[in-house]
């Protein structure tokens, strides 16, 4: 009998690792294993486009409320990247 069981790629290569490198019984083993790894894989993206949903809600409620400080997209990557060199030329060791 064959099963086909169609994951996400970056955790079908984590489920191909770990067959790797275990002992499995059965295939209803391995079957159940990959099972409970994708289960625990989607319980943590829900988690995290839960933290991410509440984060763009806060968001919009300050700029409809006008407390949010908006800048030009162009000026904030500008900004940004005066900041990294800033950081990476104070990180750099002096000769």
């Amino acid at each position: 009998m064959t099963i086909a069981i169609n994951l996400p790629e970056a955790l079908q290569k984590k489920v191909m690792q770990k067959m790797a490198v275990s002992q499995f019984e059965s295939e209803e083993e391995l079957i159940l294993s990959a099972i409970s790894y994708y289960m625990e894989h989607e319980a943590e993206e829900s988690e995290i486009d839960a933290d991410w949903q509440n984060e763009l809600d806060r968001r919009l409620v300050e700029i409809e409320n006008g407390t949010a400080v908006l800048m030009d997209g162009d000026v904030a990557l500008t900004n940004l990247r005066t900041k990294l060199a800033n950081y990476r030329n104070a990180a750099s060791p002096t000769t």
